[in-house]
C-alpha cells in the first residue's frame, strides 16, 4: 500500500478518529509540519467556541478543491497519528498568493504558541 506524500502547505482529506460520543468525519486539513504532524482543521462553517478573530476565512477559488468557502481556526493546531494522514488523499495546495496571506495573518494573531509560529515561518512561503 502506497503511503501518501504530504509536505507543508499540502491540504489532504483525511477521515478523524471518532471522539467525545461522535462519529468519525471526514475533514479537510492544512498541513503545517510533517515532522511534527501539525495540521489546520478546516471547516465550513465558523468554530463557535473560537475567538472571533481567529476564524480565517477561506475563498474556495484560492482552494479549488474546497466546494465552499470555508474557515481556519488559526488558534489552535492538530496534531494527527501519521497512520491517519497515510490514509487519507492530498488534495493539493491553494494557490500560492492564498497561502502567503494566510501566512502573515496567523503570524500576526496573538494565539499561537512560538514554536508552532517558527514551524510556519520556516515551512511556508513568504
Amino acid at each position: 500500500m502506497p503511503c501518501l506524500v504530504v509536505v507543508p502547505g499540502d491540504v489532504v482529506r483525511l477521515q478523524l478518529p471518532a471522539g467525545n460520543n461522535q462519529p468519525s468525519k471526514y475533514k479537510f486539513c492544512l498541513c503545517v509540519c510533517v515532522e511534527d504532524w501539525l495540521f489546520f482543521l478546516i471547516n465550513t462553517d465558523r468554530a463557535r467556541i473560537a475567538p472571533f478573530d481567529s476564524q480565517v476565512l477561506i475563498r474556495q477559488m484560492d482552494f479549488p478543491f474546497l466546494k465552499y468557502d470555508s474557515f481556519i481556526d488559526v488558534s489552535k493546531i492538530k496534531r494527527i497519528p501519521p497512520e491517519v494522514v497515510f490514509a487519507g488523499e492530498n488534495c493539493g495546495k491553494p494557490l500560492r498568493h492564498a497561502l502567503i496571506q494566510l501566512r502573515s495573518v496567523i503570524i500576526e494573531q496573538p494565539y499561537l504558541a512560538e514554536r508552532y509560529l517558527k514551524k510556519i515561518r520556516h515551512n511556508w512561503p513568504s
